[in-house]
């Protein structure tokens, strides 16, 4: 068993009190830190208050469309189309991609481009 020192018992108390305070940070310290780490307020998507779809003439509102499609500023008719004209090119919604890419990158009928589907394929160890 440990004994005292010769001054008794306060004096090592008020020698660990006095090493503890200097040990310790600040309590403002410690709101510092906390706020430097916290994560950032979650941010609500910014929709214009027109916001319309990508495909030039398209008279659709993407305000009254699913929350996909306002994210892909794309109307339901045209991200379903097979083939959308855009500036003289034929382009299709790649549903892996989220991009209107051109027709000739897509086998028959699909939605994803060769592109996705060859990149799924090898995460997948498919063919």
């Amino acid at each position: 068993m440990a004994t005292a020192p010769s001054g008794g018992v306060e004096p090592l108390l008020s020698t660990l009190a006095a090493d503890a305070a200097a040990t310790t940070p600040a309590p403002a310290a410690t709101a510092e830190a906390d706020s430097e780490t916290a994560p950032p307020p979650e941010k609500e998507p910014r929709l214009s208050a027109a916001a319309k779809c990508q495909v030039p003439d398209c008279p659709s509102d993407l305000q009254e469309q699913s929350r996909y499609n306002r994210r892909y500023r794309i109307c339901d008719d045209h991200r379903k189309m097979l083939s959308v004209d855009m500036n003289g090119s034929q382009l299709r919604f790649c549903q892996q991609c989220a991009r209107l890419q051109p027709v000739d990158k897509f086998k028959g009928d699909r939605k994803s481009c060769q592109t996705s589907l060859e990149l799924h394929n090898k995460r997948h160890g498919t063919q």
